[in-house]
């Protein structure tokens, strides 16, 4: 058996699986939980919970509909632990993005 490929996947294209399944990202989304395995670190899933949590999306979906959604992830996702952190922005170097 070959081994699933381990991808990570931004919190804006999991909110918008949430929120719009049928959107490109949201389609991205589905398409990598089933054939690839989504990794997360707990500072992305703390940071995710806490998005969801606001209360803009009330008008969307329902705080329980939100943590299920986290439920979810949890048990499909593959918690990593961060070891390292590499700052690439360029911002970070002093220059300004246009």
């Amino acid at each position: 058996m070959t081994p699933r490929q381990r991808i990570v996947v931004d919190n804006n294209a999991l909110i918008s699986r949430l929120l719009l399944p049928d959107s490109a990202p949201g389609r991205a989304v589905r398409r990598a939980a089933d054939e690839a395995q989504i990794l997360v670190s707990d500072a992305t899933l703390t940071e995710l919970a806490d998005v969801l949590a606001r209360p803009k999306f009330d008008r969307y979906v329902s705080i329980e509909d939100r943590q299920q959604f986290l439920r979810l992830l949890g048990s499909v996702a593959e918690v990593v632990p961060i070891t390292y952190s590499i700052r690439a922005c360029p911002r970070s170097q002093g220059r300004q993005v246009s």
